[in-house]
């Protein structure tokens, strides 16, 4: 039976959709039990066949699926960090079986072998075929993505939040705009932080149509381990400006100065203030790292002759892992 389920497993991945400007289910209160998945366990979101956060919980199904271990929960949000919210998303890195993660990879989606991921977007999943769809309808221009998380490593690792913007023409998905945060510390209770978006000036549309969010317990890079626990609550976006009161807003704790910006064939970076810079890391747009570079004397001069033309993104920490500031540059050649 799995070898015939082998050439009827058909993946259609992120086609267009309809035009809407809310987040679906933000509070992670709605669940649905998923026959597919074993012993029925749910996900956030209406049910098979609709859009809202997704998980791989249905590679939990011994018979067609691969029998790997459930990686999201529907967990009691008490305390709600926000007062009103019933339930969270509890999220446990677990590792695949080969027969899972062979389904996954043809689902297009970049990772390891050991996962624990939701994500925005609509399923429709039998034991004949799989459609999916990556992201919801969405139109507004928003300055960050907000929400509440907790965070229990089991060893070295790092959770994360990835937000694109995309809008869709001829069948292409055109990428607008977008940001990455990530955590390694440990966070027993609730802490709410944001994923600041930023936009790409040569992008040939800035109309948006589609947003796509996605959370990882684990290190979706290397070395993810087994065992770590993200749970995610109250979740929101805020559109600019950013109204007193509506969001945390942290102000860096040094100047930084690139240049040249646009930048061609390299990229100083030079940081001013009474602090001691140590690394920058250096992400696309989508949230992929490209390099992390240590800083000598508050300065950096980053070799960009590789760098793809585009918007990229840096963050910058000192000696003890705090961030220091974050922006973004872009490189033309």
């Amino acid at each position: 039976m799995k070898k015939v389920f082998y050439f009827l497993f058909i993946v259609i991945v992120s086609s267009s959709l309809h035009l809407s400007a809310q987040l679906i289910n933000p509070n992670f209160d709605t669940w649905t039990r998923n026959t597919l998945s074993a012993g029925n366990a749910p996900d956030p979101n209406s049910g098979n066949g609709t859009s809202g956060w997704w998980d791989f919980n249905v590679a939990s199904n011994k018979n067609y699926f691969g029998g790997s271990p459930l990686t999201v929960f529907k967990d009691s949000a008490n305390p709600s960090p926000v007062g009103h919210s019933q339930y969270c998303a509890e999220i446990v890195s677990n590792a695949m079986t080969v027969v899972s993660y062979g389904l996954i990879k043809q689902y297009q989606f970049d990772y390891l072998d050991t996962l624990g991921v939701i994500f925005n977007g609509y399923i429709d999943a039998s034991f004949f075929g799989v459609t999916i769809k990556r992201g919801i309808p969405f139109t507004s221009k928003i300055t960050s993505f907000s929400f509440y998380y907790r965070y229990i490593p089991n060893g070295t690792d790092s959770c994360s939040c990835t937000v694109s913007l995309y809008h869709w023409s001829g069948g292409v998905r055109n990428l607008i705009g977008g940001g990455h945060w990530y955590n390694a510390a440990t966070v027993n209770d609730w802490k709410q932080d944001s994923v600041v978006v930023s936009y790409d000036s040569t992008s040939p549309s800035t109309k948006i149509d589609t947003i796509f969010i996605q959370f990882s317990a684990c290190s979706l890079l290397s070395k993810p381990q087994v065992g770590d626990t993200m749970d995610i609550d109250s979740t929101g976006y805020h559109l600019a400006p950013i109204s007193t009161g509506t969001a945390i807003v942290t102000e860096p704790s040094c100047h930084v100065t690139l240049y040249p910006n646009p930048a061609q064939n390299e990229m100083n970076a030079v940081v001013a203030g009474q602090v001691r810079a140590s690394e920058i890391e250096v992400y696309d747009i989508t949230g992929r790292i490209i390099g992390t570079y240590t800083m000598r004397n508050n300065a950096l001069i980053i070799n960009t002759q590789l760098y793809t033309n585009g918007l990229y993104l840096y963050k910058i920490m000192d000696n003890n892992g705090n961030q220091l500031n974050t922006g973004k540059f872009s490189v033309v050649h």
